[in-house]
């Protein structure tokens, strides 16, 4: 049985499906014909219509016919064993109709199961040559049954029925013929998809293989987890966490890693994955498995691992960086708090220096005016000369100072430009009137919103470098709107001997001069514009230098404008230029130093005033009379016994009842004073105070006492 079994099963090609498809076909079509063959035969001999001799025959011929198709295709002779069951059916379909001696449905049902078999295995040749040779087959049987050569029906067979049997056998043939292009099409789509899937998993699998070999040598630690359950890990993780193998590590809780301290932002780290999908790279700390702490960058994203998903999270030693970055934060903590100290230093110390400076200034001053032959007043010449140069020192180390300390307070206010200009113009009139130079300050009505102070000392000191280095020729300072009317550019032209552009960066270092390797005091320190470049820095106002050997010098600043306040008086310190006498005018002096409160109460009395000098503020009271109530008050700002200077002109505006003239001399430069003395409507001077400056403030003091 198991042979027959065998025998009957289609043969299998490998390497070959079409020619395998092919002899499954024709192995059915053959197993199928020998058993039709079988009952045919079986129910002639019931009905008795057909002789015994003729029915073996047909069964053994047919049978035989049938086993040797089979064999062909046993032995590969797939195109032959196709050509011979179409043949072989043809014959065998018309043999056996001519024996019956009918042409009815039975009949139309083989010749259409022939026609089938035909469109089948030979495709569109098949049905061309198959259907009118079942037509011709019909046709000649039934002529050869008019005729009387066969068995006579029971009714006429004609034109009628062959026409329906040639009309079936084509319908079969065009159903054949579609259902076959449909199937092919439909097959050759399903092998398309087949290819595509199967190359789509060969480059999966290619992918996957790269994937891991990446994964497994790159030296980046990787760790993938799934409900916190982690489920991989790559060498470097391996030794990121110190375990022996991953299997130390595989099934474990991710949150088993994560150092105590930082399982609430990792916990926050998750929820922001589980919304976005992703986190982005951040630190935290990782336990390991000697339950010591490694600082990490990690990343997470979404991956699917093992056909579900998963979190992949790429981790980052970074303990030693994190140990490099605390030591340079300590040092730069270092930096800073040296730096700072330094800056304390000078702020503290600009006050004590400021002092004896002011009162060398003040005693030089008074010793000039006093009656000295030649030899003697040559002297006092270069004692001024060299307290300038002194206290043009003090003031450049000691603004740089403030430039760099982190207390410096900027204080913008809108104010009008034109103030600036006049104390400017008052200041160099007489330097460049010696020098033979024209100094021109254009008039403007613009206002502009800096730091009066700041802005103030960066144009002395663009204009003092134009006076110093233009032998001959002019100065000019001009501004003028930008075109959308929201910045001023103020410029400070020269006709002087100009920069190299080789020079142009260096010029704004400290104490670079381009003609001054000799270290010349009277050609300054080298520091003005050192200044003027942090000071723009500072209040963010950009500054443009054009320059060139032999064209002068252009420097233009960019400052933001202000609305112009109508009504509103701008103070300013210019020189009144009057004649107003100090004879009789009463000053009273509070200076806590004793050289400074000498030195300015003798500088005082030469030009005529009467002074009332004291040391403090309770001092200052006590001297008050009410028929002798003084004109002008000048105090230092820091008094002893817990009162300034603002409050001891109070006191003695008090006591007067009225608002008596003063101002303010300091050695503090701390911004917070400016501020004061500018809240209280009062001028402050600067320490060490020049006399011409001193004179011309005491002339406006008296002119609106």
């Amino acid at each position: 049985m198991n042979s027959i079994m065998r025998w009957l099963a289609p043969p299998v090609f490998a390497g070959d499906e079409e020619k395998t498809r092919q002899a499954s076909l024709i192995n059915v079509i053959c197993v199928a014909s020998l058993v039709f063959i079988w009952v045919l035969v079986a129910g002639s001999l019931l009905t008795g219509n057909i002789p015994t001799t003729i029915l073996i025959i047909e069964l053994f011929s047919g049978s035989a016919v049938i086993l040797q198709l089979l064999r062909w295709l046993r032995i590969g002779k797939v195109t032959l064993a196709r050509a011979g069951i179409i043949i072989f059916g043809l014959v065998y379909i018309t043999g056996a109709t001519a024996s019956i001696g009918t042409i009815r449905t039975p009949t139309a049902a083989v010749f259409v199961f022939w026609v089938l078999m035909t469109g089948l295995l030979f495709g569109l040749r098949g049905i061309l040559i198959g259907t009118p040779t079942a037509s011709l087959a019909v046709s000649g049987l039934i002529v050869a049954q008019n005729a009387g050569w066969l068995r006579q029906p029971f009714q006429g067979v004609g034109l009628m029925q062959w026409l329906t049997f040639t009309a079936l056998f084509g319908f079969t043939s065009g159903v054949t013929y579609y259902v076959s292009l449909g199937t092919r099409r439909a097959l050759s789509r399903a092998e398309q998809e087949i290819e595509r899937r199967r190359q789509v998993e060969v480059a999966l699998k290619d992918s996957e293989q790269r994937y891991r070999t990446l994964v497994e040598w790159t030296p980046e630690p990787l760790v993938v987890h799934r409900d916190r359950k982690i489920l991989y890990v790559n060498p470097a993780a391996v030794t990121l966490f110190g375990a022996g193998s991953a299997q130390d590590l595989v099934g474990g809780s991710i949150v088993e890693r994560i150092a105590p301290d930082c399982l609430t932002e990792a916990l926050a780290r998750e929820q922001y994955f589980i919304e976005h999908g992703f986190v982005p790279r951040g630190e935290q700390k990782f336990c390991k498995m000697d339950k010591t702490t490694i600082d990490v960058e990690v990343q997470s994203s979404s991956i699917s691992y093992d056909g579900a998903p998963a979190v992949h999270l790429a981790v980052r030693d970074i303990t030693q960086r994190k140990a490099i970055e605390a030591v340079l934060e300590a040092a730069r903590l270092r930096a800073e708090n040296s730096s700072q100290a330094k800056s304390r230093f000078l702020a503290s110390a600009s006050h004590d220096l400021r002092q004896p400076a002011h009162a060398l200034g003040l005693f030089v001053a008074r010793l000039a005016e006093l009656p000295n032959d030649a030899q003697t007043r040559h002297l006092v010449d270069c004692m001024d000369a060299s307290v300038r140069a002194m206290q043009d020192m003090l003031d450049g180390f000691f603004d740089i100072s403030r430039l760099e300390s982190e207390q410096t307070q900027i204080k913008k206010v809108g104010f009008p430009i034109q103030a600036v200009f006049g104390q400017l113009g008052n200041g160099f009139a007489s330097a460049a009137s010696d020098k033979g130079l024209r100094l021109r300050f254009r008039p403007s009505t613009a206002w502009v919103e800096s730091d009066p102070g700041l802005l103030h000392r960066i144009l002395l000191n663009l204009v003092s470098n134009a006076v110093r280095y233009t032998r001959q020729g002019s100065v000019l300072v001009a501004c003028r709107p930008t075109s959308d009317g929201t910045r001023l550019r103020i410029e400070v032209r020269d006709s002087g001997v100009g920069i190299a552009a080789q020079h142009h960066e260096n010029i704004f270092q400290e104490f670079f001069q381009i003609d001054n390797l000799q270290r010349d005091r009277s050609k300054g320190l080298g520091v003005g514009l050192s200044i003027v470049d942090r000071a723009c820095r500072l209040l963010d106002h950009p500054l443009v230098m054009h320059s060139a050997p032999g064209c002068g010098t252009r420097f233009t600043l960019t400052v933001p404008m202000a609305p112009a306040q109508a009504g509103r008086k701008h103070e300013q310190t210019t020189e009144v230029a009057t004649s107003v006498e100090f004879d009789g005018l009463c000053v009273l002096l509070i200076e806590d130093d004793a050289l400074g409160r000498v030195g300015l109460a003798s500088l005082l009395e030469s030009w005529g005033c009467t002074v009332l000098a004291a040391e403090g503020a309770q001092a200052g009271c006590k001297l008050y009379r009410p028929d002798q109530s003084p004109d002008i008050i000048i105090s230092d700002f820091r008094l002893g016994g817990g009162v300034n200077g603002i409050e001891a002109v109070d006191m003695l505006s008090a006591a007067a009842g009225r608002r008596i003239a003063a101002c303010l001399v300091s050695g503090d430069t701390d911004a917070s004073v400016r501020q004061k003395a500018q809240a209280a409507g009062l001028t402050l001077l600067q320490k060490p105070v020049r006399p011409a400056k001193l004179r011309s403030l005491v002339r406006h003091l008296a002119k609106t006492k």
